[in-house]
């Protein structure tokens, strides 16, 4: 009867260890949940997801830029193909908005709520010397440029309209902080939305997939040759591309 007692009494005290072992690994992992401040790891703990952001730019320095040089009419983007990630996708204008943030004018571009990439009003035809600016959700309305961190120097885009094909070769992808970062930085990454005296493509989205704390750059240059993207999504990269620098 004793032994018996003795059983009991030990797998009682088990339980109760077990209990409050649990009790504290619980009570620990709310206070560190609590504590977390950066949204990209709550969002991928909870599943939420934080949508794209519009690049804003000071309009001072817009108006100070390098004008495009633009033939007349101007040849818009009505569609992109990227085979290396399986888009084909409508393009669409994403007007031009002013803002004021304490007492300055800045300019953003508003994306289609739809699966469609958004020209970016005022950026570079197709044809012409310039920097053609083209934004898309990530996480969202379709998620345009979900697949856009996968593409890589060599990789090919094309853009067309009118029954005209313009081909690209991607020469850079920068993953740049965003959210939360100083205006300075901020500015930083959207000067690769101003004007150039190349002729270039330039997508932005956001990322990681499960937020918008970065800012994901796809930087791309006219190919001078036409390509086959049936037979060569990828452009033979033993071939020197340029360095992407900023406008």
């Amino acid at each position: 009867m004793n032994q018996e007692k003795k059983k009991k009494l030990a797998t009682g005290k088990r339980v109760f260890i077990i209990v409050i072992g649990l009790a504290l690994v619980l009570i620990a992992g709310f206070n560190i949940f609590n504590l977390i401040s950066d949204t990209s790891i709550i969002n991928l703990l909870t599943g939420k997801k934080d949508e794209f952001k519009s690049i804003n730019i000071p309009n001072q320095i817009i108006e100070t830029s390098a004008p495009q040089i633009t033939p007349h009419p101007k040849i818009i983007p009505e569609k992109i193909v990227i085979p290396a990630i399986d888009l084909d996708a409508p393009v669409k204008i994403a007007q031009k908005e002013f803002i004021e943030i304490d007492g300055e004018t800045y300019v953003q571009f508003v994306v289609p709520e739809e699966f469609a990439a958004g020209w970016h009003e005022g950026s570079a035809g197709l044809g012409e010397t310039g920097n053609i600016v083209i934004s898309g959700h990530h996480n969202s309305f379709g998620e345009v440029f979900g697949k856009l961190d996968q593409l890589k120097p060599g990789d090919l885009i094309q853009l067309s309209s009118q029954g005209k094909h313009f081909d690209y070769l991607v020469i850079d992808r920068m993953i740049l902080p965003e959210k939360n970062e100083s205006i300075e930085v901020r500015i930083e990454n959207a000067r690769w939305i101003l004007p150039s005296d190349d002729e270039r493509l330039t997508l932005v989205t956001c990322w990681p997939h499960w937020s918008n704390t970065h800012r994901l750059i796809i930087v791309a240059m006219r190919s001078i040759y036409p390509i086959n993207m049936y037979e060569s999504p990828t452009y033979n990269t033993q071939t020197i591309l340029p360095t992407a620098t900023p406008p």
